[in-house]
């Protein structure tokens, strides 16, 4: 069932949950850039034919690569970062897992909408989305070493196992998970009028997806800053990495 918003007050609303947001968190380097940003995500093309084509776009890359025709010894011979995600915890995460679990460290499934994402990132950026195996596991990994600086030209490693086995060693700032909880559901209040349908599974697959991808790339940060706990500037990072991905073009993502 579709909703009717009245989209100049509910961005006001959004504009004043910000706004309470930077008062409580003043000295937070790079915040009030984020929650403008955010704002912004209403009116971005881009993010709005993802989030309403990302579920289709995931089930259009397993129509071409059906389950069944995957022999998964070569495909991880082919992408071991498939394969070295395993160390990951394997429980079987839900929307709401990241808040709600009690371990802090993110989950296969977790880094699996991970995936998803790059596949919907990808997808809107091709004029004729190839779908291809090798752009959708390549993109993560530059993603997931480089973050925000991932169009930039330089050599990369592949993540291995010792890189999963570091996201699943980091956890929360108490105050920096406290910050993160405030500025998701915003974020997630977005994709909810760009979508406008209530009791919709495309919108608890987007929630899952976003929420588990700013996640991922929280986490990533702070690998790649060396510490094993994840602070303000590891969220802020995520959100300029997600940004920044949304408006890349194809050419800096392959």
């Amino acid at each position: 069932m579709k909703v009717e918003y009245d989209m100049e007050k509910e961005k006001r609303n959004l504009k004043k949950k910000t706004e309470k947001i930077l008062k409580k968190y003043p000295n937070v380097d790079g915040l009030e850039s984020v929650l403008e940003k955010i704002l912004t995500l209403v009116d971005s093309k881009p993010f709005n034919i993802l989030t309403k084509n990302l579920v289709n776009y995931i089930l259009k890359f397993n129509e071409i690569h059906p389950e069944e025709d995957i022999d998964i010894e070569s495909l991880w011979e082919e992408f071991p970062i498939l394969k070295d995600a395993f160390v990951l915890d394997m429980t079987k995460g839900t929307s709401r897992s990241i808040f709600n679990r009690t371990s802090d460290t993110i989950t296969y499934t977790q880094f699996g909408n991970f995936l998803s994402f790059n596949i919907g990132i990808l997808s809107i950026k091709e004029k004729d989305p190839l779908y291809s195996r090798e752009r959708i596991y390549n993109l993560p990994n530059k993603v997931m070493v480089l973050l925000d600086e991932f169009d930039k030209d330089v050599s990369l490693d592949t993540v291995d196992v010792d890189f999963f086995r570091s996201l699943d060693a980091v956890e929360w700032n108490k105050d920096a998970k406290k910050l993160f909880k405030k500025i998701v559901p915003i974020f997630l209040d977005i994709a909810d009028l760009i979508i406008a349908t209530l009791f919709s599974d495309i919108l608890s697959d987007m929630f899952a997806t976003y929420r588990t991808t700013l996640t991922v790339l929280v986490t990533c940060s702070a690998v790649k800053n060396n510490r094993r706990i994840m602070e303000y500037e590891d969220v802020i990072c995520a959100f300029k990495t997600f940004f920044k991905l949304i408006d890349a073009d194809i050419n800096d993502l392959i």
